[in-house]
């Protein structure tokens, strides 16, 4: 104990110069040196206790749910709480002690069933969780006080003295003692899970019996506990007032004990649950006693409706079992009489019809099962149907241990067939094609011997003997049942038949043909040549033991030992020199492309590497996705995007090598980004502090950003992860060679450049730049940094820089175009904002950068209104000339049209629920562009649109603390439509599509179609509504005015 808490003091940071042993005191008071060793000694264990804690936490629990010790667990559970259900209302009835050993095995066994629960698995959203941490939380939430407080029970009545001294004081301890009954709440979890069980099995009968039974079981559980509750009343009632009660009338001195007594009480009880004959001598005589029978009766109803309830839906699911079969006989009955067929044919045909019945859903997935699944568990249900008969052969087996998607797809592939009595499969000379798995039933295999006969000959060849192979003979057949694999070499190559195969009795089997299997391996290069490799073997092994042999009788039947033999010679230290001169080459191959990747990377970090046609040359060598004409960009289509991430990386790197002549080549000298500025930026790269393992994962991010935005990718993504990130993060967590570059990241910058990309899709840059966000994503921004480290924020801060660097590197390469001096004062305005992430609050950091855009124009910043109006500005994209346009247009708005619009503009979004308009800077920028609309009417517009957005409670429905409302339909509206009536009528065909949490504004189709209409008059009926709406509102900006003048004129109102 000693040594293991000073290496665990070392660990956890505390240090001695003295080995922390325990000394005994010499007396009463220790001396300082025994104290400061007592202290050491006292943190060593603590550091123990917590080194014991962790890993227990840390570990797994060893149990899972159905593990046969405890499923026998569980089973033991049932039978004690049964007892309990029957004896504990006896006991509490007629007043007298359990037995004092049951308790202690009750005490003991539902002690060691806390512990229990804390070593076993749980279910949780349909996976099976086995941290311990995970488990004992889950416990403690859940039934671990109801649990502690039933042993506590159990141990106060084991503790409980027997005398009858002190009977009086502790009879409210045996009416306690009752509460154990709250243990039946663990029936309700053991059904479920023998429902479950017995679901999972197909024996739905055996489940719907089950229910039946349960609804008796429940019956007369009630009945025993009326029953017990009646005798406890009438003792009760004796014992007060003798001859008070009806057990005064009862002759208990001729039928003295217990069973007499509660059978009378049972019979007494079921007479009033079923309406029958009720015995009169035990009738109630007390107003107390008539209550309770009268409450009898009531129960008796509802325990009467809701047993037949249960029962009638038990029958009629146990019919609807049934239904299928019984209708399957009566169409096979229909067409068997309208055939004439004969008794004999009919019951052959009856039986078959019914043994596919029975035997289809085991082989293979029901279509209309199948469509409610998706395509992954569809796979992994057939993987476990059909694993255990296919992973008997060793080369299936070893496809499944090495290639899991090719063995995935062999499963898929196989075809189910079901078979009647005497069926021929092939005859002798037929051409086989497909591997046959027999599965249940009868086979036989009739074989003819061929003498000297090469297995690829044709039937007309001879042996090299000069013997003609046509000569045969029939020998003695093989009659099989179970798993067997007939025909594989037909996989391998094309055999003619020389046997016959036919069923004995109904049977099952499963085929592969020679095409789809060659399909599925050819998924994998590697399992490829691993399949060739066997079959070469495999056809030389029985061409070799066929000419050895003087005749041969089975080859269509090979022993599965020859396949394990190849197997384990191929996977074992056979290794050809093929195989190792090819894994020498891989190795080679690989070395060769990480040697370049970091001889790049240092040509980079010296300086020797900067011209632009020096690194258009090199920089698709280092990252392979970059290649044309193979990369991963050319096979998308996706030239533009490969463009920006070319420009992107260039700039990054002429950004550290301080190339401003190269950075600034291709910018106009009126809008070239200036020196003072370029420093600024450079300043900004050294603040982050990347090291060059870090330059390297931000090359790779710069590399593969754009992947993500292919369409063929994001429409193969589930409909709410449809972004360019989720992608990424799909590619990158299931490596397929896809992402070389990224594969070929350490850990640790694989893990950074995950974690840039998760932040990236919580919080978009550009679109804080644009004034599109409000200070609730920057809240969410600095939640992932903390969680996160700042080494990531910087790292993500710097990428973003690269790649609006590269935003216009469609046009050229040559320069960052993009990053002239106007959008680079404008991305560093945001990038100060920022850095202060830790220190300010989010709302300081959003108004801030705000302030700084306003400052720029010329814009005040003083009121809600200007810092309405400096967001505006944002959203339009307005430069100094724009600015009278803008204040011109917002003043043609009344007063509360500002008002509201101010409330919006301002809102943060962190104490009430708001809206975020994405795509309002293209649909503003577009509204001022389009001389037909203006931004004026697209204000106009924007009211009406966020008032039946309040309106219809959208906002109020939301679960989420910012409702995102996406305006990119309205924004492409806007730039095309030619009329401005056309435009302005558009809150009325406009809907809203909520799509995984978000509201799409969507133009009605038969509104785009008037665009271009100039002469275009709205339908009167949604006119007048448009009307109304606007008079209303206007009405209201009147009322406010008015109310405003009076409260300024101190006028009162007067009721009208």
């Amino acid at each position: 104990l000693d040594l293991y808490a000073a290496n665990q003091m070392q660990v956890v940071g505390y240090t001695s110069e003295k080995p922390p042993l325990v000394r005994p005191s010499t007396g009463f008071f220790r001396t300082p040196e025994e104290d400061d060793e007592g202290r050491t000694t006292w943190r060593a264990c603590c550091a123990f206790a917590s080194a014991v804690l962790m890993d227990a936490l840390a570990a797994d629990v060893r149990f899972r749910p159905r593990d046969k010790a405890r499923v026998l667990w569980e089973i033991m559970s049932v039978v004690l709480i049964l007892q309990d259900l029957t004896l504990i209302p006896v006991q509490i009835a007629w007043d007298f002690d359990p037995n004092r050993l049951a308790v202690c095995f009750s005490l003991v066994f539902w002690t060691l069933d806390i512990l229990f629960n804390f070593n076993t698995a749980v279910v949780h959203d349909g996976e099976i969780r086995t941290s311990f941490k995970f488990v004992a939380k889950h416990y403690i939430r859940g039934r671990l006080l109801l649990d502690a407080f039933l042993v506590l029970i159990d141990a106060a009545t084991l503790l409980q003295p027997a005398d009858s001294e002190s009977a009086d004081w502790l009879r409210p301890m045996r009416i306690i003692r009752g509460l154990r009954i709250l243990r039946a709440v663990k029936l309700v979890h053991f059904q479920e899970n023998l429902i479950e069980f017995l679901m999972d099995h197909g024996v739905e009968q055996v489940v719907l019996v089950f229910a039946l039974s349960r609804t008796l079981a429940t019956v007369f559980t009630i009945a025993h506990f009326i029953a017990c509750g009646w005798y406890l009343l009438g003792r009760h009632l004796e014992s007060e007032r003798p001859g008070g009660s009806w057990l005064s009338y009862v002759d208990s001195e001729h039928e003295p004990g217990i069973l007499p007594m509660y059978t009378h009480c049972a019979y007494w009880t079921l007479g009033h649950l079923i309406g029958g004959e009720v015995n009169p001598a035990i009738a109630p005589h007390t107003y107390i006693e008539r209550a309770y029978t009268v409450s009898m009766v009531g129960l008796s109803l509802v325990v009467i409706g809701v047993n037949i309830s249960q029962m009638t839906n038990a029958i009629a699911d146990l019919q609807r079992a049934n239904l299928e079969a019984t209708d399957l006989r009566r169409r096979l009955s229909h067409v068997l009489r309208a055939s004439n067929a004969d008794s004999d044919l009919s019951a052959r045909v009856m039986r078959f019809g019914m043994y596919v019945f029975r035997r289809k859903t085991t082989l293979a997935l029901q279509t209309t099962i199948k469509g409610l699944l998706s395509s992954a568990l569809a796979g992994e249900l057939t993987l476990s149907q059909r694993s255990p008969y296919l992973s008997a052969h060793p080369l299936l087996a070893s496809i499944r241990g090495r290639f899991p998607e090719v063995y995935l797809c062999l499963c898929e592939s196989f075809e189910a067939h079901i078979f009647a009595e005497a069926d021929v499969i092939f005859r002798e000379g037929s051409m086989l094609e497909s591997l046959y798995v027999t599965i249940h039933g009868g086979f036989r295999l009739d074989c003819h011997a061929h003498r000297h006969t090469g297995m690829m000959r044709g039937p007309s060849e001879s042996s090299s003997n000069g013997t003609p192979v046509g000569k045969s003979r029939l020998v003695e057949g093989l009659t099989m049942s179970g798993i067997h694999f007939i025909c594989e070499a037909s996989l391998f190559a094309p055999m003619t038949s020389r046997s016959v195969f036919r069923t004995t009795s109904f049977a099952d089997a499963l085929t592969l043909g020679a095409e789809d299997f060659a399909n599925c391996v050819a998924k994998s290069p590697k399992c490829v040549v691993k399949v060739y490799k066997y079959a070469a073997e495999f056809i030389r092994k029985i061409n070799r033991t066929q000419a050895m042999a003087a005749e041969t009788i089975d080859f269509e039947h090979v022993p599965i030992s020859v396949s394990k033999e190849i197997i384990d010679k191929l996977e074992g230290g056979g290794r050809t020199d093929s195989s190792i001169l090819h894994t020498a080459s891989e190795s080679s191959a690989c070395m060769t492309s990480k040697d370049k990747t970091a001889k790049i990377l240092r040509r980079i970090r010296d300086g020797s590497m900067s011209e632009h046609c020096h690194l258009s040359a090199e920089l698709p060598k280092a990252f392979e996705e970059l290649k044309c004409p193979d990369g991963i960009y050319e096979g998308l289509n996706m030239q533009a995007e490969r463009s920006r991430a070319m420009n992107a990386m260039m700039s990054v790197i002429w950004l550290l090598q301080d190339r401003y002549d190269l950075f600034t080549a291709c910018q106009r000298p009126r809008d070239r980004l200036s020196e003072e500025l370029w420093s600024d930026i450079r300043s900004f790269v050294a603040w982050a502090g990347l090291s060059d393992k870090l330059v390297h994962a931000m090359l790779v991010f710069l590399a593969i950003r754009g992947i993500g935005k292919a369409p063929p990718l994001l429409r193969a993504m589930p409909r709410d992860e449809r972004t360019p990130e989720d992608v990424l993060t799909t590619m990158m967590n299931n490596p397929t060679g896809r992402l070389p570059s990224f594969e070929a990241l350490g850990p640790e910058e694989r893990s950074l450049l995950e974690e840039a990309i998760s932040i990236h899709k919580s919080f978009n840059f550009a679109q804080m730049l644009q004034g599109e966000n409000m200070p609730y994503h920057i809240a969410v921004l600095r939640n992932r940094v903390d969680s996160h480290g700042d080494q990531v924020f910087k790292f993500y801060m710097v990428s973003l820089l690269g790649v609006m660097c590269g935003l216009r590197g469609s046009e050229t390469t040559e320069g960052s175009m993009f990053m002239d001096h106007g959008n680079a004062s404008t991305l560093m305005a945001g990038v100060h904002a920022l850095q202060h992430l830790r220190q300010a609050s989010p709302r300081s950091i959003f108004w801030s950068y705000i302030g700084e855009r306003a400052a720029m124009v010329g814009l005040p910043f003083t009121s809600l209104e200007d810092l309405a109006i400096a967001r505006l500005a944002c959203l339009t994209r307005a430069k100094r000339p724009d600015l009278g346009y803008i204040k011109a247009e917002w003043a043609r708005l009344s007063r509360n049209e500002r008002e509201t619009l101010v409330r919006h503009l301002v809102d943060d979004g962190l104490h009430a629920p708001s809206l975020v308009l994405t795509f309002l800077p293209s649909y503003l920028t577009n509204s001022m562009a389009n001389k037909s609309v203006g931004l004026y009417r697209a204000l106009f517009v924007l009211l009406e649109l966020m008032e039946t957005i309040a309106h219809n409670g959208h906002l109020s429905r939301s679960d989420c603390q910012v409702l995102q409302v996406s305006l990119q339909d309205l924004a492409d509206f806007t730039a095309s439509v030619e009329s401005p009536r056309v435009f302005m009528a558009i809150p009325g065909y406009i809907s809203f599509a909520c799509k995984h949490g978000r509201l799409d504004c969507v133009v009605s189709a038969k509104h785009k179609e008037r665009c271009a209409d100039l002469n275009w008059s709205d339908d009167p009926t949604n006119e007048m509504r448009v009307v109304i709406r606007r008079m209303e509102r206007r009405m209201s900006v009147m009322g406010s005015e008015l109310e405003r003048l009076q409260r300024k004129a101190s006028v009162p109102t007067f009721a009208i």
